[in-house]
């Protein structure tokens, strides 16, 4: 009995010192797995560190982006503002410049189609036909001067007919002077002092060439009379 007891507790004593052993064992084993893990873990927030350093110098980085883009951006739509701005100013000043055409073309139209405008255009024709009247009666006047010589041949040797269509152009030509140097009002009797006057020039025309070939006919006559001898044949 007595020995039983001593190998139970030999046994006892065993099992004691292997469970020592296990226990020592496994803080052995955890404190192993603890130093990997704290080895680990250093590791792995190294790797994070690392990690959110990256992140940082690219948050960073593209804050920089970030910051020039806006600055572009800004910069853009300043400019982009400042067109509109001058797009709205053009567009104002062509609406008031189109207002102002708008005006203008009223007041020209208006004036156009007002009697003051009638008036003026209705002087105006009237003193282009005075001009041309004028005209005739200088051309009337330059050949009825050409033919005064031929008129007082005819005149001094008692030619009264062939004279008398002289007489008249001349008389015409005083007419139309005085007309001319009275104010015309009228269009109408302006273009009919015109067709007076175009006809006397025409007049005046035919009967200074017919009194000079009537007056150089004469000369001949009378110098044929003067002279007879010369009219003999010589002999021969």
């Amino acid at each position: 009995m007595f020995l039983l007891a001593v190998t139970q507790a030999s046994n006892n004593d065993k099992l004691v010192t292997d469970m020592q052993n296990k226990l020592t064992e496994i803080q052995q084993h955890e404190l192993e797995f603890l130093n990997n893990f704290i080895t680990h873990l250093g590791w792995i927030f190294g790797g994070v560190v690392s990690v959110i350093g990256i992140i940082a110098i690219y948050i960073g980085y593209a804050n920089r982006q970030a910051e020039k883009k806006m600055k572009d951006a800004e910069k853009v739509l300043g400019e982009a503002e400042a067109v509109r701005l001058a797009l709205i100013q053009d567009q104002a000043d062509l609406t008031a410049y189109r207002e102002e055409i708008r005006r203008e073309f009223l007041q020209l139209t208006s004036l156009v189609n007002s009697e003051e405008i009638t008036n003026l255009k209705k002087d105006i024709a009237i003193l282009s036909v005075t001009s041309q009247i004028r005209n005739n009666y200088e051309e009337v006047q330059r050949v009825i001067d050409a033919g005064w010589k031929d008129y007082n041949t005819l005149l001094q040797n008692g030619k009264f007919d062939l004279i008398s269509e002289y007489k008249q152009c001349k008389l015409a030509a005083i007419t139309i002077r005085k007309k001319i140097n009275l104010p015309i009002a009228d269009l109408t009797k302006a273009n009919e002092l015109l067709e007076e006057s175009i006809k006397w020039r025409e007049k005046a025309s035919n009967a200074v060439t017919k009194l000079h070939f009537d007056a150089e006919l004469l000369r001949v006559n009378i110098y044929m009379k003067e002279h007879p001898e010369e009219l003999e044949l010589p002999d021969e």
